[in-house]
């Protein structure tokens, strides 16, 4: 065999530390499930915006008229048992039968199918994005973690590692270099979809 063709003899350089980090990075976003998990989060949350924009519609003069409408029946039903209770019971206390509502106690915001989207329901969706971050995070982690054991490197980088705790360090960081974008990108889209809903 010629010299040409030897492979060099001796200790070789431990990878630094920020290399190590890239290494998993990249391991991490060539996982199939890690992309897959991805694209499913984008697709559900322009579903969930698409509910959202479906559900809170723009509320119609028809919609106010048809809301009325309920509104006054359901008065004129309560008015109507109030009296048949004030009759059956001609000496009874107005606390026994009740009283008839008014108008201004019955909104007819209570009547309307649709809502529109208000400023006060925009927290309540960005900390449902969060959870689903949160969620979305635990499973992409779980997974990596499993994908080391039932590939026995857990046992290999745990026992026979004597740079562990870099490696360690280096699968976490990559995670959360990860995740934690993941995390403030969702959040900021939810804010721009929230601005546009408005």
């Amino acid at each position: 065999m010629s010299a040409a063709g030897q492979l060099p003899v001796g200790p070789t350089a431990a990878p630094t530390f920020r290399r190590l980090v890239r290494a998993e990075f990249t391991r991490l976003l060539l996982r199939r499930f890690t992309r897959v998990t991805l694209a499913v989060c984008a697709i559900g949350f322009l579903v969930a915006v698409g509910v959202v924009w479906a559900t809170h519609s723009n509320v119609t003069p028809d919609d106010i008229a048809q809301a009325t409408a309920q509104r006054d029946d359901q008065i004129a039903q309560i008015k109507a048992q109030v009296a048949q209770c004030a009759a059956q019971n001609p000496g009874a206390v107005q606390e026994h039968c009740g009283m008839v509502p008014t108008p201004e106690q019955f909104p007819i915001d209570q009547f309307l199918h649709h809502h529109p989207f208000t400023p006060s329901m925009v927290d309540s969706y960005a900390m449902a994005a969060a959870i689903a971050c949160a969620m979305a995070a635990c499973i992409i982690a779980a997974t990596s973690i499993g994908a080391e054991w039932s590939s026995k490197n857990l046992v290999a980088w745990l026992f026979y590692e004597p740079r562990r705790l870099r490696l360690m360090g280096a699968k976490l960081l990559a995670l959360c270099g990860l995740l934690l974008p993941l995390a403030v990108i969702a959040q900021l889209l939810w804010w721009g979809a929230a601005a546009l809903l408005l």
